[in-house]
């Protein structure tokens, strides 16, 4: 009984898998069916408008923005073009010869032209002596302030800064006029002279110290005796006399008068 039974076992096997073979493709076949037929009813209404749009024209969206205009201006008129060279006309013979030309000098300030000091002889004088009885010629005489220092040189108007360092508001004024007359040996010579006198001079106008420029024997005596015993107001600074210096000019001068210096003040 044994043995029977086992053999009718083998016999069914294969007809038991044949089976199972048949309904495992049924039911895939079966699966995909329906997988299909799902992705078919989605993707028909995504391929119906574009179906049904072939061969019309698309619409084209277009945004409009406003641009501000740049502004533009012309460009500059170019000059017209010459379309000849002219040319100067050609003279006819030897080329003239070229010389160099100065430049022009700048012109220069008007600048006030101050006479040296010193004495001169007139150049037309009479050379015959004359005699001592005999008068002098007339001769002309003018005494006048100079106020700026330099004119006694550069050294001289430093050392006048030194000692008074406090310029004056005020300066010293002649009490009386000067009265000078001209040198007889002198107008004799037919000499002129140009000569400058500075005078130091103390808080109350006395003068305490006198200097020649320059100092020489034709006309020195006559102008230191002529400032015997001269006094002057004395500078002032912040209302109050102070010691100080003045320059006084002598101009002696044959036949017509010289250029008057500037009187005292």
């Amino acid at each position: 009984m044994t043995t029977v039974t086992a053999f009718m076992s083998d016999s069914r096997m294969p007809r038991d898998t044949g089976q199972r073979l048949t309904v495992s493709l049924a039911l895939s076949i079966t699966v995909h069916v329906i997988v299909i037929t799902l992705f078919a009813g989605l993707l028909k209404p995504m391929l119906t408008p574009v179906a049904g749009r072939v061969g019309q024209a698309l619409p084209i969206e277009v945004a409009l923005v406003g641009v501000r205009p740049i502004a533009f201006t012309a460009p500059p008129e170019s000059p017209a073009m010459a379309t000849e060279v002219p040319t100067a006309p050609q003279s006819i013979g030897p080329a003239p010869s070229l010389q160099p030309v100065s430049p022009s000098a700048p012109p220069r300030p008007d600048v006030p032209v101050t006479t040296p000091f010193g004495v001169s002889v007139q150049a037309d004088a009479n050379t015959e002596a004359i005699s001592a009885d005999a008068p002098p010629p007339p001769g002309n005489t003018s005494v006048g302030a100079i106020t700026d220092s330099e004119r006694l040189g550069l050294a001289q108007a430093l050392r006048l800064a030194q000692r008074f360092p406090r310029t004056a508001s005020k300066r010293p004024q002649l009490r009386e006029p000067l009265i000078v007359p001209y040198p007889p040996r002198a107008a004799r010579a037919h000499a002129e002279a140009r000569i400058a006198v500075l005078l130091l001079l103390d808080a109350s106008g006395r003068v305490v110290d006198t200097t020649l420029f320059p100092d020489e024997s034709l006309f020195g005596s006559t102008i230191l005796d002529a400032l015997n015993g001269v006094s002057f107001a004395p500078a002032e600074a912040d209302a109050k006399p102070i010691p100080y210096w003045v320059i006084l000019e002598f101009v002696f001068n044959m036949g017509t008068p010289a250029v008057k210096p500037r009187p005292p003040a």
